[in-house]
């Protein structure tokens, strides 16, 4: 089952990126015509994104940290610096901040979400201002969205929250809606 798409930033061909569950991550330079293999199909990865802006940078959220690549996939570093446990959902980017959904396990025990500026190579940090000290169940691909300096999460028990600075502080946005299974922002003008 495919889990996410990603198309890279222009300059790199629009590449495709598809994370297929527990498939790893394929590319196709070629418009589906055909894929390959940039990280090892076995690994549980449960979402790709291509960055909006630079080219080349590849974000994987998986079983055993964050994918990042950026040579367009060609390699990978997997990262766990920062997070308290390594199983991860949902991966977006604001501006040029990461946020990633973390957890202990599928259950969603300890869901947790974390940021870090793309160029930084130090430790994650908890998202914590406005944020709940733990989230229900996890954040799923697709319930962590960004589009410039905005960002937001949607979560199983129906809450909304959104931050206006890539994920520093938060705000409860919306409550008492169903079970959130996907949001989308607009790129901001």
């Amino acid at each position: 089952m495919v889990h996410s798409l990603g198309r890279s930033a222009r300059g790199v061909g629009g590449n495709l990126y598809a994370n297929v569950h527990v498939g790893g991550v394929v590319r196709s330079e070629d418009a589906t015509a055909t894929w390959q293999p940039t990280v090892e199909i076995g690994t549980d990865v449960h979402q790709v994104l291509a960055h909006p802006r630079r080219s080349g940078v590849v974000l994987a959220a998986s079983a055993v940290g964050l994918g990042i690549s950026r040579d367009g996939g060609g390699t990978w570093t997997f990262v766990t610096a920062g997070f308290h446990a390594t199983y991860q959902r949902a991966v977006a980017v604001a501006g040029e901040v990461i946020l990633v959904s973390t957890s202990r396990s599928e259950r969603g025990s300890e869901s947790a979400v974390y940021r870090r500026a793309l160029n930084s190579r130090g430790p994650f940090e908890k998202c914590e201002r406005g944020l709940p000290r733990w989230f229900a169940d996890n954040v799923n691909t697709g319930c962590l969205v960004a589009a410039g300096k905005v960002a937001a999460i949607g979560t199983v028990d129906g809450l909304v929250f959104v931050s206006n600075d890539r994920g520093e502080s938060w705000r409860l946005a919306r409550e008492e809606l169903a079970k959130i299974t996907c949001l989308a922002l607009g790129e901001a003008r």
